[in-house]
């Protein structure tokens, strides 16, 4: 989060401490001497560290995340111009879907590549299915169990979960819901759905016996590029249901899940409820994800990864030869920026209320 303007106490405080990151970043800049730097949040400490970077002569790459859609509506078009400007500094960036690299080749974002996400889909399995544990939610064998994992915010869309939710117990009064995750929305959703099983925040075995015992995972989320949380649900064998622009890298509606259009509120409603009357349908979706899941492990990705990185250094080690080459001889060399000075971080001013790493 930007820190706050004024002279207050916790706005001094939040200056303070992104001063203190950026300082150590560039401790750490001066003494590694890396080749080349990632950003994975275009947030206010993002944006100190690409002036940094740019200014030691570093190649930056970078991760696309649609945070314009956190910011109110009146500020969403000037926070994805500032987006949209970060991005173009960088050498390369990374995006999820196809519809997103083209949408940032069309705003000017040169060497888009296609990354996605990965998942540990030896932990996230059904292998961790859990009879005892569905059985003190009140689950039986064709009980239908409907899990939601994620913070609970408001920026969740939680309305429309909530929504999706009742119109299925309707037509499934057997139908339970877990909800595993906390954040200030959970009493208010909690009071929405009394008959809904609230974990609080899981992880580890836990959380993949959780997963795995459920069987539907409605995703009404709209601001993430992809949710992992698809991903762990889809290696643990259960179907999603979710938007386009979160789901459309790995999820083909009607074969590994549900997919809508985006804003189709009433069509994730009907299928969030088709899925809790329909458990063959349920369980053949689920199948179908497992299967795309196992495809997209971590280890493959972080090949991936890997080369994308060794390809931007070796670009960027060509372009200063070649600099270096058409330098006439008595141009000056290039000075040693391993030591100058750090860059002052920016200001908050036009970086909007993005959060940054």
């Amino acid at each position: 989060e930007a820190p706050p303007a004024g002279a207050g106490e916790r706005a001094q405080r939040l200056r303070a401490h992104l001063a203190r990151q950026v300082g150590e970043i560039a401790d750490a800049c001066r003494t590694w001497r890396p080749h080349l730097v990632h950003i994975e949040i275009a947030g206010v400490l993002g944006h100190a560290v690409l002036d940094l970077a740019q200014h030691a002569a570093v190649p930056v790459t970078s991760y696309w995340h649609a945070l314009h859609r956190l910011a109110p509506s009146a500020d969403q078009a000037a926070l994805l111009a500032t987006l949209h400007a970060f991005h173009r500094r960088c050498a390369r960036t990374f995006a999820d879907t196809p519809a997103q690299a083209a949408d940032l080749a069309a705003a000017g974002v040169r060497d888009v590549h296609l990354i996605g996400r990965g998942v540990d889909a030896q932990h996230f399995t059904p292998a961790m299915r859990t009879p005892a544990l569905r059985m003190a939610w009140g689950a039986g064998v064709d009980t239908p169990v409907a899990l939601y994992v994620s913070r609970l915010l408001e920026v969740k869309n939680l309305d429309l979960l909530a929504r999706a939710l009742e119109a299925a117990r309707r037509a499934q009064p057997k139908l339970i819901a877990v909800i595993v995750g906390d954040g200030p929305e959970r009493a208010a959703l909690a009071a929405r759905l009394p008959w809904a099983i609230f974990t609080g925040t899981l992880t580890g075995q836990t959380l993949a016996e959780v997963y795995a015992s459920a069987d539907l995972f409605p995703y009404p989320g709209r601001t993430t590029s992809f949710a992992l949380a698809l991903l762990e649900a889809m290696a643990s064998d259960l179907a999603p249901v979710a938007f386009a622009p979160t789901a459309s890298l790995h999820l083909q509606d009607g074969v590994n899940g549900r997919v809508l259009a985006d804003g189709d509120d009433a069509g994730f409603i009907a299928a969030v409820t088709t899925l809790a009357t329909n458990l063959p349908l349920t369980r053949r979706l689920g199948a179908a994800a497992r299967t795309t899941a196992t495809g997209i492990g971590w280890n493959a990705l972080g090949g991936l990864v890997a080369a994308e990185f060794r390809a931007v250094v070796a670009q960027a080690a060509a372009g200063a030869a070649i600099n270096a080459a058409s330098r006439a001889p008595s141009d000056p060399a290039p000075r040693d920026t391993s030591d100058a000075p750090v860059p002052p971080p920016p200001s908050s001013a036009g970086t909007g209320r993005a959060p940054g790493r």
